[in-house]
């Protein structure tokens, strides 16, 4: 296994300008989704790819202008030539086939998480409030 183009936070942090076209494998999660059109609303270049995607996701993304791909329809090189990160969706189970190929294909890419902190939370003042 071979992480050297794993980016945790301070990593995307120190290298944030080198990002600015990003894909989301596993976007038609609603946390990936959502920081999808944040991250397209700051300026990135996004697309992403699931298995299946239905509304009201599918209809969010694409109003976003987010470009969204069947995964088996996009190959790990067309994403290696056209973007600059992946941001890798939690429900890629870390010894997954797919996690391999996304660690061997020499992409950077980052977990959802580390992506929400280094490209939003990063640059806004966050309030959290709760209740019930």
């Amino acid at each position: 296994m071979d992480l050297s183009n794993y980016y945790n936070f301070n990593k995307l942090k120190d290298n944030e300008s080198k990002f600015k076209k990003i894909f989301f494998y596993r976007i038609c999660g609603t946390g990936m989704g959502a920081a999808a059109c944040l991250l397209k609303g700051a300026g990135y270049e996004v697309a992403g790819a699931d298995k299946m995607f239905y509304p009201p996701m599918s209809t969010y993304l694409e109003n976003s202008g987010i470009d969204i791909f069947k995964i088996d329809e996009i190959s790990l090189d067309e994403i290696a030539k056209n973007y600059d990160l992946i941001v890798v969706g939690n429900v890629v189970a870390k010894a997954s086939d797919d996690a391999r190929e996304i660690e061997n294909s020499g992409v950077p890419f980052c977990s959802f998480p580390a992506a929400i902190g280094a490209f939003v939370l990063e640059k806004k003042k966050v309030v959290g409030l709760s209740g019930t």
